[in-house]
Protein backbone atom coordinates (compact mmCIF):
# COMPACT_ATOMS: atom_id res chain seq x y z
CA UNK A 1 0.00 0.00 0.00
CA UNK A 2 1.73 3.11 -0.97
CA UNK A 3 1.00 6.00 0.94
CA UNK A 4 0.88 9.10 -2.21
CA UNK A 5 0.94 9.28 -5.79
CA UNK A 6 3.91 9.75 -8.02
CA UNK A 7 4.16 12.99 -9.58
CA UNK A 8 6.16 16.01 -8.95
CA UNK A 9 9.81 16.78 -10.00
CA UNK A 10 11.30 14.48 -7.28
CA UNK A 11 9.83 11.49 -8.75
CA UNK A 12 13.07 9.69 -9.40
CA UNK A 13 14.16 10.16 -5.64
CA UNK A 14 15.22 6.99 -3.85
CA UNK A 15 15.92 5.89 -0.43
CA UNK A 16 19.84 4.54 -0.25
CA UNK A 17 19.74 3.53 3.71
CA UNK A 18 17.18 3.62 6.14
CA UNK A 19 17.77 3.12 10.12
CA UNK A 20 15.23 2.44 12.71
CA UNK A 21 16.53 4.71 15.62
CA UNK A 22 14.91 3.59 17.94
CA UNK A 23 10.50 4.40 18.70
CA UNK A 24 8.77 5.35 15.32
CA UNK A 25 11.69 7.14 14.04
CA UNK A 26 13.87 6.68 10.78
CA UNK A 27 16.47 7.91 9.60
CA UNK A 28 17.22 8.20 5.62
CA UNK A 29 19.44 8.86 2.97
CA UNK A 30 18.28 10.23 -0.51
CA UNK A 31 19.45 9.72 -3.83
CA UNK A 32 20.23 13.03 -4.30
CA UNK A 33 22.83 13.26 -1.37
CA UNK A 34 20.53 14.36 1.02
CA UNK A 35 19.73 12.86 4.58
CA UNK A 36 17.08 13.45 7.66
CA UNK A 37 15.37 11.74 10.63
CA UNK A 38 11.35 11.66 10.46
CA UNK A 39 9.23 10.64 13.61
CA UNK A 40 6.33 8.24 12.11
CA UNK A 41 4.16 8.53 15.42
CA UNK A 42 1.10 9.94 13.58
CA UNK A 43 1.53 7.12 10.64
CA UNK A 44 1.13 4.13 13.30
CA UNK A 45 -1.54 6.28 15.39
CA UNK A 46 -3.97 6.20 12.43
CA UNK A 47 -6.14 3.72 12.69
CA UNK A 48 -6.52 1.43 9.72
CA UNK A 49 -5.45 -2.08 9.31
CA UNK A 50 -1.93 -2.05 7.66
CA UNK A 51 -0.86 0.91 10.23
CA UNK A 52 -1.98 -0.76 13.29
CA UNK A 53 0.52 -3.88 12.41
CA UNK A 54 3.31 -0.92 12.77
CA UNK A 55 2.64 -0.04 16.45
CA UNK A 56 5.10 -2.94 17.48
CA UNK A 57 8.06 -1.51 17.63
CA UNK A 58 10.17 -4.94 16.79
CA UNK A 59 7.90 -4.72 13.17
CA UNK A 60 8.58 -1.24 12.66
CA UNK A 61 11.98 -1.40 13.10
CA UNK A 62 11.79 -3.62 10.63
CA UNK A 63 11.43 -1.27 7.61
CA UNK A 64 14.18 -2.51 4.58
CA UNK A 65 14.25 -1.50 1.16
CA UNK A 66 13.01 -3.01 -2.04
CA UNK A 67 14.12 -0.60 -5.26
CA UNK A 68 14.65 2.17 -3.34
CA UNK A 69 11.29 2.34 -1.40
CA UNK A 70 11.07 1.88 2.62
CA UNK A 71 8.77 -0.94 3.09
CA UNK A 72 7.92 -2.73 5.72
CA UNK A 73 7.35 -7.08 6.48
CA UNK A 74 3.46 -6.11 6.24
CA UNK A 75 3.82 -4.71 3.39
CA UNK A 76 3.22 -0.66 3.45
CA UNK A 77 5.36 1.28 1.98
CA UNK A 78 6.48 4.98 1.52
CA UNK A 79 6.90 6.47 -1.98
CA UNK A 80 10.52 8.13 -1.84
CA UNK A 81 9.78 11.14 -3.44
CA UNK A 82 6.97 12.34 -1.19
CA UNK A 83 8.57 11.18 1.81
CA UNK A 84 11.92 13.32 0.40
CA UNK A 85 9.64 16.57 -0.38
CA UNK A 86 7.51 16.36 2.91
CA UNK A 87 10.96 16.24 5.12
CA UNK A 88 12.38 18.95 2.83
CA UNK A 89 9.09 21.34 3.81
CA UNK A 90 9.38 20.17 7.27
CA UNK A 91 13.46 21.03 7.35
CA UNK A 92 14.54 17.53 8.00
CA UNK A 93 17.11 17.23 4.79
CA UNK A 94 20.65 17.95 5.14
CA UNK A 95 23.49 17.27 2.75
CA UNK A 96 25.03 14.23 3.69
CA UNK A 97 28.40 15.16 2.60
CA UNK A 98 27.91 18.05 4.94
CA UNK A 99 26.60 16.24 7.60
CA UNK A 100 29.98 13.65 7.61
CA UNK A 101 32.20 16.78 7.61
CA UNK A 102 30.30 18.13 10.09
CA UNK A 103 28.78 15.37 12.96
CA UNK A 104 26.69 16.23 15.51
CA UNK A 105 27.36 15.83 19.26
CA UNK A 106 24.48 12.82 18.80
CA UNK A 107 26.39 11.12 15.52
CA UNK A 108 29.58 11.13 17.38
CA UNK A 109 28.42 9.58 20.91
CA UNK A 110 27.34 6.34 17.98
CA UNK A 111 30.92 6.70 16.68
CA UNK A 112 33.43 6.54 19.87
Amino acid sequence: MRMSCACGPTSDIEVTRVEARGGYRLHFTFSDGTMGEKDFTDLVEFDSPMTRALKDQELFAQVELKAGTPIWPNGLDLAPWTLHDSMKRAGLLTDAHQAESHPTEERRAHTH
